[in-house]
């Protein structure tokens, strides 16, 4: 069941429990797409782009943090990167992130008891992923925008 309070992070958790999960394609209607395009995070990063005056630009960051996107944008993307390209007056960008869990070192406390809760449930997540119960996968979102 997916939840309604976190329903992409839900989804990418439990697409990831399969044994042999395939890639996740998110076309430019899927619903992400205009939650992305809201965050500070992607207008930052396709500023960036559009200040460059260049066609395309590879592999920049997109950090999605509790700050700057929704807490479901926050848990369910995490080191993901950009592709962009122009033409005429239209942009198409990539995102592109690998599904899984990275071990968190240090007590997030100082930030408040939800990323040390965050950090706990991380950290099972990757024990999980480290035995092959939590499966790595990609997932790619296409994002449209204009010049």
């Amino acid at each position: 069941m997916i939840s309604p309070i976190l329903p992409r992070t839900a989804y990418f958790f439990q697409h990831s429990l399969n044994d042999n999960p395939s890639n996740v394609y998110l076309g430019s209607s899927d619903s992400i797409v205009p939650e992305i395009k809201a965050t500070n995070a992607y207008r930052s990063a396709i500023a960036s782009f559009k200040q460059s005056g260049s066609n395309y630009r590879w592999n920049y960051p997109v950090v999605f943090t509790s700050s700057n996107a929704s807490w479901d944008l926050y848990l369910s993307l995490h080191g993901t990167n950009m592709d962009s390209y122009s033409s005429g007056n239209r942009i198409t960008s990539y995102i592109r992130d690998r599904y899984d869990f990275q071990w968190m070192k240090y007590p997030y406390m100082e930030r408040g008891i939800s990323h040390e809760v965050v950090r706990i449930i991380n950290n099972y997540a990757y024990i999980a992923q480290s035995i092959g119960a939590v499966v790595p996968y990609k997932i790619n979102i296409t994002i449209p925008d204009n010049k």
